[in-house]
Protein backbone atom coordinates (compact mmCIF):
# COMPACT_ATOMS: atom_id res chain seq x y z
CA UNK A 1 0.00 0.00 0.00
CA UNK A 2 1.12 3.13 -0.89
CA UNK A 3 0.69 6.47 1.45
CA UNK A 4 -0.65 9.12 -0.96
CA UNK A 5 0.51 13.05 -0.60
CA UNK A 6 -2.99 14.29 -0.79
CA UNK A 7 -4.45 13.63 2.23
CA UNK A 8 -2.61 16.57 3.84
CA UNK A 9 -3.79 20.22 3.57
CA UNK A 10 -1.01 22.92 2.07
CA UNK A 11 -1.03 26.09 3.83
CA UNK A 12 -0.38 28.76 1.87
CA UNK A 13 1.09 31.24 3.67
CA UNK A 14 2.98 34.52 2.70
CA UNK A 15 6.38 33.50 1.90
CA UNK A 16 9.53 35.15 3.73
CA UNK A 17 12.64 36.10 2.69
CA UNK A 18 15.04 35.48 5.61
CA UNK A 19 18.76 35.77 4.90
CA UNK A 20 19.97 32.20 3.47
CA UNK A 21 21.92 32.53 6.98
CA UNK A 22 18.64 31.92 8.90
CA UNK A 23 16.22 29.24 8.94
CA UNK A 24 13.07 29.55 6.55
CA UNK A 25 10.97 29.87 9.35
CA UNK A 26 12.94 30.77 13.05
CA UNK A 27 12.19 29.60 16.19
CA UNK A 28 15.13 30.87 17.52
CA UNK A 29 17.09 31.49 21.37
CA UNK A 30 19.08 34.60 22.10
CA UNK A 31 21.45 33.75 25.30
CA UNK A 32 23.70 35.48 27.55
CA UNK A 33 23.82 37.69 30.71
CA UNK A 34 23.34 41.71 31.08
CA UNK A 35 25.70 43.49 28.74
CA UNK A 36 26.59 40.78 26.61
CA UNK A 37 25.34 42.28 23.63
CA UNK A 38 22.46 41.04 23.01
CA UNK A 39 20.32 44.15 21.97
CA UNK A 40 22.52 45.19 19.88
CA UNK A 41 22.61 41.93 18.16
CA UNK A 42 18.67 42.02 17.86
CA UNK A 43 18.35 45.57 16.46
CA UNK A 44 20.83 44.60 13.58
CA UNK A 45 18.04 41.55 13.20
CA UNK A 46 15.46 43.46 13.44
CA UNK A 47 16.58 46.46 11.11
CA UNK A 48 19.40 44.94 8.90
CA UNK A 49 17.34 45.30 5.42
CA UNK A 50 17.85 41.75 4.65
CA UNK A 51 18.35 39.80 7.71
CA UNK A 52 15.07 38.90 8.86
CA UNK A 53 11.46 39.26 6.78
CA UNK A 54 8.62 40.43 8.59
CA UNK A 55 5.65 43.13 8.62
CA UNK A 56 4.25 42.44 11.81
CA UNK A 57 6.41 42.57 14.85
CA UNK A 58 5.29 42.15 18.52
CA UNK A 59 7.65 42.85 21.09
CA UNK A 60 6.77 41.64 24.75
CA UNK A 61 9.28 42.33 27.96
CA UNK A 62 9.90 44.37 30.55
CA UNK A 63 12.94 46.32 29.94
CA UNK A 64 11.06 48.11 26.93
CA UNK A 65 11.86 51.74 28.87
CA UNK A 66 15.59 50.94 27.33
CA UNK A 67 16.65 53.66 25.33
CA UNK A 68 16.50 51.39 21.83
CA UNK A 69 13.48 50.06 22.33
CA UNK A 70 11.95 53.20 22.56
CA UNK A 71 13.67 54.55 19.28
CA UNK A 72 12.68 50.92 17.39
CA UNK A 73 8.62 51.69 18.94
CA UNK A 74 8.36 55.43 18.24
CA UNK A 75 10.17 55.05 14.74
CA UNK A 76 7.74 52.44 13.64
CA UNK A 77 4.57 54.05 14.72
CA UNK A 78 5.50 57.32 12.87
CA UNK A 79 5.40 54.99 9.72
CA UNK A 80 9.73 54.84 9.14
CA UNK A 81 11.17 51.97 7.52
CA UNK A 82 13.92 49.93 8.93
CA UNK A 83 16.91 51.63 6.98
CA UNK A 84 15.26 54.95 8.35
CA UNK A 85 15.37 53.93 11.95
CA UNK A 86 18.70 52.38 11.72
CA UNK A 87 20.03 56.21 10.63
CA UNK A 88 18.87 57.16 13.71
CA UNK A 89 21.27 54.83 15.98
CA UNK A 90 23.94 55.91 13.02
CA UNK A 91 23.74 59.36 13.69
CA UNK A 92 23.40 59.05 17.48
CA UNK A 93 27.03 60.81 17.60
CA UNK A 94 25.66 63.79 15.80
CA UNK A 95 22.04 64.17 17.37
CA UNK A 96 24.17 64.19 20.76
CA UNK A 97 26.42 66.79 19.75
CA UNK A 98 23.55 69.09 18.60
CA UNK A 99 21.89 67.91 21.93
CA UNK A 100 18.69 66.83 20.31
CA UNK A 101 17.27 63.48 21.46
CA UNK A 102 16.52 60.75 18.99
CA UNK A 103 12.53 60.36 19.78
CA UNK A 104 12.61 64.25 18.88
CA UNK A 105 14.28 63.69 16.01
CA UNK A 106 12.06 61.23 14.37
CA UNK A 107 8.72 63.89 15.66
CA UNK A 108 10.53 66.03 13.77
CA UNK A 109 11.44 64.07 10.66
CA UNK A 110 9.05 65.44 7.62
CA UNK A 111 10.56 63.42 4.92
CA UNK A 112 8.60 59.94 3.29
CA UNK A 113 7.22 57.55 5.55
CA UNK A 114 7.02 54.89 3.73
CA UNK A 115 7.69 52.22 6.60
CA UNK A 116 4.90 49.63 6.15
CA UNK A 117 5.83 47.54 9.19
CA UNK A 118 3.12 47.05 12.21
CA UNK A 119 5.04 46.83 15.88
CA UNK A 120 3.31 46.27 18.78
CA UNK A 121 5.11 46.39 22.10
CA UNK A 122 4.06 45.40 25.47
CA UNK A 123 5.95 45.27 28.82
CA UNK A 124 3.19 42.76 30.55
CA UNK A 125 4.04 39.08 29.16
CA UNK A 126 0.96 37.83 30.23
CA UNK A 127 -0.42 39.94 27.23
CA UNK A 128 1.49 36.91 25.10
CA UNK A 129 -1.55 36.32 22.45
CA UNK A 130 -2.06 32.47 21.31
CA UNK A 131 -0.36 31.81 17.87
CA UNK A 132 -3.89 31.28 16.93
CA UNK A 133 -4.89 34.73 17.11
CA UNK A 134 -2.36 35.94 14.65
CA UNK A 135 -3.04 36.56 11.07
CA UNK A 136 -1.56 34.54 9.17
CA UNK A 137 -1.74 36.57 6.45
CA UNK A 138 0.92 38.63 8.31
CA UNK A 139 4.71 37.72 8.41
CA UNK A 140 4.81 37.74 12.21
CA UNK A 141 7.69 37.87 14.26
CA UNK A 142 7.76 37.72 18.25
CA UNK A 143 10.27 38.80 20.38
CA UNK A 144 9.98 37.89 23.81
CA UNK A 145 12.69 39.44 25.99
CA UNK A 146 13.12 37.12 29.84
CA UNK A 147 9.57 36.69 29.85
CA UNK A 148 9.97 34.59 33.13
CA UNK A 149 7.38 36.21 35.22
CA UNK A 150 4.05 34.71 35.09
CA UNK A 151 3.22 31.08 33.50
CA UNK A 152 5.43 29.91 30.43
CA UNK A 153 2.85 28.15 28.36
CA UNK A 154 1.78 31.02 25.88
CA UNK A 155 5.58 31.23 24.87
CA UNK A 156 5.84 27.76 24.85
CA UNK A 157 3.05 27.85 22.05
CA UNK A 158 5.43 29.73 19.56
CA UNK A 159 7.90 26.73 19.53
CA UNK A 160 4.86 23.72 19.27
CA UNK A 161 2.68 26.34 17.03
CA UNK A 162 4.11 29.37 15.32
CA UNK A 163 4.93 27.69 12.14
CA UNK A 164 1.31 26.84 11.29
CA UNK A 165 0.44 30.61 11.92
CA UNK A 166 3.29 32.56 9.99
CA UNK A 167 5.24 33.24 13.14
CA UNK A 168 9.04 33.39 13.85
CA UNK A 169 10.31 33.75 17.27
CA UNK A 170 13.12 34.69 19.17
CA UNK A 171 13.42 34.03 23.45
CA UNK A 172 15.99 36.42 24.74
CA UNK A 173 17.12 35.27 27.86
CA UNK A 174 20.29 35.41 30.32
CA UNK A 175 19.42 31.37 30.94
CA UNK A 176 19.88 28.66 28.73
CA UNK A 177 18.85 26.10 31.67
CA UNK A 178 15.80 28.49 32.76
CA UNK A 179 13.73 28.11 29.67
CA UNK A 180 11.25 25.09 29.28
CA UNK A 181 13.07 22.00 28.19
CA UNK A 182 9.88 20.15 26.66
CA UNK A 183 8.50 22.84 24.39
CA UNK A 184 11.08 26.16 23.92
CA UNK A 185 14.21 24.30 24.35
CA UNK A 186 13.44 20.88 22.33
CA UNK A 187 11.64 22.64 19.63
CA UNK A 188 14.39 25.98 19.23
CA UNK A 189 15.93 25.81 15.48
CA UNK A 190 18.45 28.31 15.91
CA UNK A 191 20.13 29.19 19.18
CA UNK A 192 22.39 31.84 19.55
CA UNK A 193 25.34 31.83 22.10
CA UNK A 194 27.04 35.08 24.37
CA UNK A 195 29.24 33.76 26.87
CA UNK A 196 28.03 31.21 28.99
CA UNK A 197 29.27 29.46 32.51
CA UNK A 198 29.66 25.73 32.34
CA UNK A 199 26.17 24.49 33.61
CA UNK A 200 24.08 25.80 30.72
CA UNK A 201 26.99 24.74 28.16
CA UNK A 202 26.57 21.10 29.44
CA UNK A 203 22.97 21.70 28.99
CA UNK A 204 23.23 22.69 25.95
CA UNK A 205 25.63 20.22 24.52
CA UNK A 206 23.49 17.96 25.86
CA UNK A 207 20.61 18.78 24.50
CA UNK A 208 21.69 19.64 21.19
CA UNK A 209 25.00 18.83 20.47
CA UNK A 210 26.34 14.89 21.75
CA UNK A 211 27.19 12.99 18.37
CA UNK A 212 28.54 15.83 16.60
CA UNK A 213 31.62 16.56 18.53
CA UNK A 214 32.81 15.63 22.30
CA UNK A 215 31.98 17.53 25.00
CA UNK A 216 35.71 19.23 25.24
CA UNK A 217 35.55 20.23 21.68
CA UNK A 218 32.53 21.97 22.18
CA UNK A 219 33.31 23.82 24.80
CA UNK A 220 36.83 24.54 23.32
CA UNK A 221 34.63 25.63 20.16
CA UNK A 222 32.51 28.11 22.32
CA UNK A 223 36.05 29.58 24.19
CA UNK A 224 38.05 30.26 21.21
CA UNK A 225 35.38 32.18 19.94
CA UNK A 226 34.39 34.04 23.59
CA UNK A 227 37.62 34.94 24.35
CA UNK A 228 38.51 35.94 20.62
CA UNK A 229 36.27 39.24 21.86
CA UNK A 230 34.14 39.81 24.83
CA UNK A 231 30.63 40.41 21.92
CA UNK A 232 31.33 37.55 19.80
CA UNK A 233 28.96 34.60 19.76
CA UNK A 234 28.32 31.22 18.95
CA UNK A 235 25.40 30.05 16.39
CA UNK A 236 23.89 26.69 16.28
CA UNK A 237 21.59 26.30 13.81
CA UNK A 238 20.00 23.30 13.96
CA UNK A 239 18.22 23.74 10.52
CA UNK A 240 21.89 22.73 8.90
CA UNK A 241 23.80 19.44 9.16
CA UNK A 242 27.01 19.98 10.97
CA UNK A 243 29.18 20.46 8.37
CA UNK A 244 26.73 22.52 6.18
CA UNK A 245 27.24 25.42 8.90
CA UNK A 246 25.34 23.74 11.70
CA UNK A 247 28.36 25.74 13.97
CA UNK A 248 29.47 29.00 13.56
CA UNK A 249 31.32 31.77 14.93
CA UNK A 250 29.14 34.90 15.02
CA UNK A 251 26.52 34.01 12.02
CA UNK A 252 28.41 33.48 8.97
CA UNK A 253 31.99 31.72 10.05
CA UNK A 254 31.52 28.23 9.82
CA UNK A 255 32.89 25.63 12.05
CA UNK A 256 33.63 22.13 11.17
CA UNK A 257 33.72 19.53 13.95
CA UNK A 258 36.08 16.71 14.10
CA UNK A 259 34.60 13.72 12.61
CA UNK A 260 33.73 11.20 15.50
CA UNK A 261 33.74 7.30 14.21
Amino acid sequence: MNVSSVFSWKNRLKKRHNSPLFPSNVRGLLIGKSNCGKTTLLLNMLLQSDWLDYDHLYVFGNTLHQQEYQILKKGFEVGLNKKQIGNIFINQKEFDRVKIPALEVIEQYSGEREGKIKAEFFENCASIPDPAELNVEDKNLLILDDCFLGPQNKAEAYYTRGRQNNCDTFYISQSYFRLPRHSVRENSNFIILFSQDAKNLQHIYADHCEGDMSLEEFKGFCRTVWEECPHQFVTIDLSSKKLEGKYRKNLDCFYLPEVIV
